[in-house]
């Protein structure tokens, strides 16, 4: 929150769309709140539509400090939405840093704000990325990775 709160100074106009439960959640609401930005930001709850929820972004982040393979992430990204996510073993495998997003440490707010202000503030960079997301989002589209899946065995039971 605190970190949102440093973007919406720079970019008076951001929202953020929090999706999700989870034991942080009334804690949230509760920091936006005290911090003054609640009426910049939207707590969803659970849903079961991020699809389309990640048509109506212009960025996707994960803060996550554990995460397997972002279903949000990659929903996002098949939107041709660039991202900003911490450095964890699922990001590390959707997310090349500064190529289709930006990758920062665990609780490195300074980075994180960076990035996204970085992101917003250049529209070439920004459409470089989008592209890039979606080209690299198609690598996790059922059809490929089942594809990449048979390669795997074929080769394997060749040997």
């Amino acid at each position: 929150m605190n970190s949102f709160k440093a973007i919406s100074i720079n970019v008076p106009s951001a929202k953020l769309i929090l999706v999700g439960t989870g034991m942080l959640f009334t804690e949230m609401k509760n920091l936006a709140a005290q911090l003054d930005i609640s009426s910049k930001v939207e707590f969803l709850g659970w849903r079961d539509d991020t699809g389309i929820l990640a048509n109506i972004s212009d960025l996707g982040v994960s803060t996550s400090k554990q995460e397997g393979l972002g279903l949000g992430l990659a929903e996002e990204m098949l939107c041709a939405i660039p991202i900003v996510a911490s450095e964890d073993r699922g990001h590390k495998e959707m997310v090349e840093h500064g190529i289709n997003g930006f990758m920062f440490k665990q609780n490195d707010s300074a980075s994180f704000i960076n990035y996204v202000l970085e992101i917003y503030n250049n529209p070439e960079l920004y459409s470089k990325m989008s592209q890039n997301a979606y080209r690299k989002a198609q690598e996790f589209v059922i059809d490929n990775s089942l594809k990449k899946m048979d390669e795997i065995y074929s080769f394997y039971l060749k040997a």
